[in-house]
């Protein structure tokens, strides 16, 4: 996970009512692993709004998804909307 999308997740856990050092260790626990933001994911995410500038993708959607196409991974979501572009990538739902 970028360490963007961390600050993503634990600030909606927080509005949420999640505490988010809970949340933080939950992550760990299931062997989910940080890494950081680059210059690279900034413009590959850039590079995905400009071709999908109709889609509905946040900043950290985008920077998931380019950290995804970067380490040939899959993404794991709720957001249909990340499933929409054809990227090389699988995105699989999970809700």
């Amino acid at each position: 996970m970028a360490a963007a999308n961390l600050a993503e997740v634990l600030t909606v856990g927080h509005r949420k009512g999640v505490d988010a050092e809970h949340l933080f260790a939950g992550l760990l626990g299931f062997g989910v692993s940080f890494v950081d933001t680059t210059a690279v994911h900034a413009r590959v995410a850039a590079q995905i709004w400009r071709a999908h500038p109709r889609l509905n993708l946040s900043l950290g959607d985008r920077l998931c998804l380019a950290l995804a196409i970067d380490l040939h991974s899959g993404v794991l979501t709720s957001d249909r909307e990340m499933a929409k572009p054809s990227l090389g990538i699988d995105v699989e739902m999970f809700r």
